[in-house]
């Protein structure tokens, strides 16, 4: 099992875990560490000798698309999976403007992930902010953080 160091919250522990239950069913699974720069190099190369992996991603934009197309559509740069009727919905989500189109074709490809999972989906990663009487900020929805949208009370 693959995994980056630092990247996400308690990341060599999170495949630390994995592997330990893995294990107790009777599957021998060892644990690799790597810095992130190192590892993404990895994953994209596709030489990692690995099958299993330990990744995450985010949508910035709130759009099907901004997910769907990047880690699951055949071919791309961060897909593994591999399945022709989900490509032919995500093909006709993002070849269309139209909303309830967009939606109709993404809830398929949905659909066809959750009865074909492309990945082992194990939990969501919620954002964790400092806060203090002293700064005026208030958090993005997207996750980003912006300092110059940061002010110090006064």
């Amino acid at each position: 099992l693959l995994s980056p160091s630092g990247r996400y919250l308690m990341d060599k522990d999170v495949a630390q875990a994995i592997a330990g239950r893995l294990n107790k069913i009777g599957l021998k699974i060892n644990v690799r560490v790597l810095e992130w720069g190192v590892y993404v190099k990895q994953i994209l190369s596709r030489k990692t000798e690995s099958p299993m992996f330990l990744l995450g991603w985010g949508n910035d934009t709130f759009d099907a698309d901004g997910t769907l197309f990047p880690m699951f559509r055949s071919g791309e740069r961060f897909s593994f999976y591999s399945n022709p009727e989900f490509d032919k919905y995500v093909d006709l989500g993002r070849s269309t403007l139209d909303p309830e189109k967009r939606k109709e074709y993404y809830s398929k490809a949905l659909h066809i992930l959750y009865d074909d999972p492309g990945w082992i989906f194990l939990y969501q990663q919620k954002d964790l902010y400092g806060a203090s009487k002293r700064i005026k900020w208030e958090a993005r929805s997207d996750e980003r953080i912006f300092l110059i949208d940061v002010d110090w009370n006064k």
